[in-house]
Order: C-alpha cells, then structure tokens, then sequence
C-alpha cells in the first residue's frame, strides 16, 4: 500500500513511525477483506427483517473499508476523517441494535430515516414555495406526502414530536456513552470526548483549524489515529454482525487476531494532537 511504500518518506517524523501507520494500514485493508468474507457469508444465511437492516449498516462499513484502503498518503487526511467518522457512527448503531433492550428499535431507525425525508422535503417546499419544483425533486416531495400521517404519528410516539437528530432521540454523546456501558468499555465515549470534534473539523469545511498548521508529518500522525480507530470500530462491527445471525464461530479467530495486531501497531500513533499543536 502507498503507506508502505512511503515509508522511508516519514521514517524519523517527530510525531509517528511510518512503520506503524503502514501497519495500520494493511490492518485496514485485512479487515476490508474479512467483511467482505462476512458480508458474503451473511448473504446465504437467510436473515430475519431485523437482521437485514443490521446486514445493510455493516455494508457501509465494508464500503467505508474499501474506500479508506485506496487512500495512501498525508494528503489525505480528510478524506480519512470522513470514513473514520462514518465507520464510528455506524458501529454505535449496530451496537445498540444489538445489545439495547428495545424491541422497537428496527422501527425506529427505519421510521428515523423516512422522518427525515419528510423533514427534507418540508425545506425543498419552503425553498421553492415561489418557484417551479424541478422535476429530479417531484419524487421526494410525493413520498414525503404519502409517508406524512404516518411520520407524525411516529415523532409522536417516539420523539416528542419532532424530527430528532438521531433514531435513538439522544444525541450521539448518549448513544456512545450507553453503547459503553452495554459492552464494558469506554471505547466509544473516548473517541466521543478525545478525538470527535478533531474529527468534524477535518470533515468540515467551516473553518481551518485543524489544518491551518497541519505539516505533513502531523497530517500522518492524524492519518494513523484515524485508520487505527476505523480499524477497532469495524472489528466490533464485523463481531456484533457475525454473533447476531449465528457465524461467529468461524470468524472469531480472525477478528481477534487482528485486534491483536491492531493493539501493538497502534502504540506509536494512540496518544490525542492539541489543536494546531507545534
């Protein structure tokens, strides 16, 4: 990978060995590869409704994989960012779908993402209210009249009638610090408190923040942390999937290993970066 091949470039960076991020990195691409072994096996199982769903979060997490394994160099660290911010929030969904007591979760998230074309096609009306609808858009603004009654009596029930930010109704501080607690951790409120917000100024595009200083070795040093924590978040996904529809024997090893090796080829690159630290 670029990260390998680069790595006399970054060898002697004040702030990461190039050796680590390389093996992050094949990390990364290993586990692309072992989803992608469970998404296939997933397919012929036979999944119950509620496992479908589950099913279709862990495909945006192989396809999170596959994207962040063709990136390959400093440059890339927002890029990085968005998958690995993508990668995390996925993963708390899974989790909580999973180990949460709450038998209406399914319907909540499907019933989330239909209130929120709803909610998205009230802003298309407004925005257009003196104009012509263009054509491209007609389709959502008649799902969204369709699924309306519906929509409210969900809101209703579920969130207090309002649309929510997330189908849970808290806010992602809650979700990760509940998923914590149902799998002994303190993993994903970590990554919330320490590295969340680093992450959002990299994905976006209001400010500089974190990049008005960033120099190349500390654009990698960003790059390792984030590969490193895509890696650990899809390895739980690819476990909590593997238990849910019963193949977690055949796949146990392998998950392990690699967090194993995820452990000792993190060590150089785990510690948080002050803002525009020099």
């Amino acid at each position: 990978m670029e990260w390998q091949r680069k790595k006399n470039r970054w060898d002697g960076c004040e702030r990461a060995d190039a050796s680590n991020i390389a093996d992050i990195a094949h990390i990364v691409l290993d586990a692309h590869e072992l989803a992608q072994a469970i998404r296939a096996t997933a397919t012929v199982t036979g999944l119950s409704n509620d496992n479908v769903l589950l099913h279709q979060l862990f495909m945006r997490i192989v396809a999170c994989l596959r994207s962040q394994s063709k990136l390959g160099e400093p440059a890339d660290v927002q890029a990085v960012a968005s998958i690995t911010r993508s990668v995390y929030e996925t993963t708390i969904d899974m989790g909580l779908m999973c180990l949460a007591d709450d038998a209406d979760a399914v319907d909540k998230l499907r019933g989330w993402e239909t209130s929120a074309l709803v909610k998205h096609a009230h802003c298309i009306c407004r925005f257009f209210r003196v104009f012509t609808l263009p054509s491209h858009l007609e389709w959502i603004v008649a799902k969204a009249k369709h699924e309306r009654d519906g929509v409210l009596a969900q809101r209703k029930r579920w969130w207090h009638d309002a649309h929510p930010p997330r189908w849970t109704g808290c806010g992602l501080d809650a979700d990760a610090r509940r998923l914590d607690a149902l799998i002994g951790s303190s993993r994903f409120s970590t990554f919330y408190e320490t590295s969340y917000r680093a992450v959002c100024w990299l994905v976006h595009g209001s400010s500089t923040l974190a990049t008005s200083t960033l120099s190349e070795g500390e654009a990698l040093f960003e790059c390792g942390r984030a590969l490193a924590w895509t890696a650990e978040f899809s390895l739980l996904a690819a476990k909590l999937l593997t238990v849910q529809i019963g193949i977690a024997r055949s796949y146990e090893v392998g998950i392990a290993n690699m967090v194993s090796r995820l452990t000792c080829a993190r060590a150089g690159v785990d510690e948080p970066r002050a803002p525009n630290e020099t």
